[in-house]
């Protein structure tokens, strides 16, 4: 009898526990959402272009721009993240800034590369307002001799192309067409 009743006690200690550990277990966090998606390439300087890639609150970096081994971090807060970078080492903490700047804890900024917007077939003054709402500026506009006639007037051209991953506020040169010397357009 006394041994039933302590596989008894012992089998409803263990429901109890099991009972108690469901009760009590948080449900997984969700991920810190952050003031901009944090994943992509930045800008550092004209060689050096870092790539974060965000799993939940997880960070890695690769720097293989820089010839150093991947750096790994956390999203601390919404505006927050910390980093370690292994080479030389240290660990750093990123500031966030919109639309796509972090200010690191040893003075150093990196800034979110975004893709060139398409400004061809439009006109200047549109390709302008373009750029600008994508965060870009217009750079020089200069013009070619369009024998086709089909850009008369309008973008041709552009540097950086479409879809070219830019700082944001860098200039985008346009080459618009203009009718050739000694061929009219109909």
């Amino acid at each position: 009898m006394r041994t039933t009743l302590l596989k008894r006690i012992g089998v409803l200690s263990a429901v109890l526990a099991f009972a108690g550990s469901m009760l009590f277990a948080s449900p997984a966090a969700a991920a810190i959402t952050t003031i901009f998606d944090l994943n992509g390439a930045y800008y550092y300087s004209d060689t050096v272009k870092p790539v974060i890639t965000r799993t939940g609150d997880l960070l890695s970096i690769d720097m293989s721009s820089q010839g150093r081994p991947p750096a790994q971090g956390t999203v601390i807060d919404a505006d927050t993240i910390m980093v370690t970078f292994a080479n030389p080492a240290e660990t750093v903490y990123g500031q966030l800034y919109r639309p796509g700047k972090i200010i690191w804890s040893n003075g150093s900024s990196w800034v979110k590369m975004t893709a060139v917007p398409n400004v061809r077939w439009i006109t200047p003054e549109e390709a302008t307002t373009v750029l600008v709402r994508a965060g870009f500026t217009r750079g020089t506009v200069t013009t070619f001799p369009d024998l086709s006639c089909d850009f008369i007037g309008l973008v041709g051209f552009q540097n950086p192309r479409a879809g070219t991953l830019a700082a944001p506020g860098s200039r985008v040169n346009l080459t618009i067409g203009a009718v050739p010397p000694q061929q009219p357009c109909p």
